[in-house]
């Protein structure tokens, strides 16, 4: 959106007018450079705010756009049905409902996997859960503990374990040609590349991101799937994110992305098994893993023709009416 008209969008929304008169202000100058320059002049010789509110309504008035019934009605049809479809979920309320829009939206399939190797008697000791929530200081402290001695050995030496737990809005991204909603939350821990971590780029180095549940239930997955999505948008293409869903004890959901549009999930019982398997996918995209039999994993992106498009800069999207009749345009979406 061009300065000037960034101007008159917080005089407009600073005047207090009313939804219709909002509508028609934004319709009006939306697009048109000169409509934007000369009601920037005009107000700046304006000595009040009543000035200026008067001078904007008699200028919409005089176009014909405040009293035009019809082309009101239909910006507001429009902006009703925008709005009804560019809700934010929440990542950690994700629900059915949302998932399955998101798997109908990418035409993608959830697989399982079966692990067909044997379980080794040994084992590493699994975590201890203290009385603390997951995401509690306390308790994260103690998981990166814990899988700085399990799992950070065998991890390369590059890739380092980062607590994200307290980071609201790390994973984020808007309505778009790979998304059917906008979606904002975090995770828990991820494996991400060292030099990122001290340009503080998380973001950019992420290998895996890990999901910490004392107990986990069918909707983690769902959450789980949809975390593993952002972050894999946000990555270079050389590297393919994985999910990590787990109570540290003998729950180890970890989901990826093959290469015919399948979300793959195996579920391991065996702590050492899993450090194992993490360790390989971290190293390489198509690892050789004894027991699983479909280890190739494919972006996110990699499902699509397109990406994201980035609107011209003349032209306001939707989301700025939005933006001015409604205050609550994002929304954690309930169970």
């Amino acid at each position: 959106m061009s300065e000037s008209l960034l101007i008159l969008k917080e005089v407009i929304k600073r005047l207090g007018f009313i939804s219709n008169e909002k509508i028609s202000l934004f319709s009006y100058f939306t697009g048109n450079e000169k409509n934007q320059t000369d009601a920037l002049s005009h107000l700046n010789d304006c000595e009040s705010d009543e000035e200026k509110h008067n001078y904007l309504i008699s200028l919409v008035s005089s176009h014909g756009l405040l009293y035009n019934k019809e082309i009101t009605d239909q910006i507001k049809f429009l902006y009703e049905h925008f709005k009804s479809e560019s809700k934010s979920a929440s990542l950690s309320t994700i629900n059915y409902d949302f998932f399955l829009k998101f798997l109908n939206f990418s035409k993608l399939k959830m697989r399982y996997e079966c692990f067909s190797r044997t379980y080794p008697n040994e084992d590493v000791d699994p975590y201890k859960w203290n009385s603390h929530a997951e995401k509690h200081k306390s308790q994260i402290e103690k998981i990166i503990e814990y899988l700085k001695t399990h799992l950070k050995p065998i991890l390369p030496d590059e890739v380092i374990i980062e607590d994200v737990a307290n980071k609201k809005g790390f994973l984020k991204v808007h309505k778009n040609s790979i998304m059917p909603f906008n979606i904002n939350g975090g995770t828990d821990i991820i494996l991400v590349e060292e030099q990122c971590v001290r340009g503080k780029a998380l973001k950019l180095g992420i290998y895996a991101i890990f999901e910490l549940k004392k107990i986990v239930e069918e909707i983690h997955i769902y959450q789980t799937v949809l975390k593993m999505v952002i972050a894999d948008c946000y990555v270079s293409n050389n590297v393919k994110v994985f999910g990590v869903l787990t109570d540290l004890k003998d729950v180890w959901n970890i989901f990826w992305f093959t290469i015919n549009k399948n979300i793959a999930m195996i579920s391991l019982k065996n702590c050492k098994i899993a450090f194992e398997v993490i360790n390989k996918m971290v190293r390489s995209d198509n690892p050789r893993i004894e027991g699983i039999s479909n280890t190739k994993r494919v972006k996110y992106m990699d499902y699509f023709d397109k990406r994201i498009n980035t609107p011209s800069d003349d032209i306001a999207s939707m989301d700025d009416f939005i933006e001015e009749m409604d205050e609550s345009e994002e929304i954690d979406i309930e169970n």
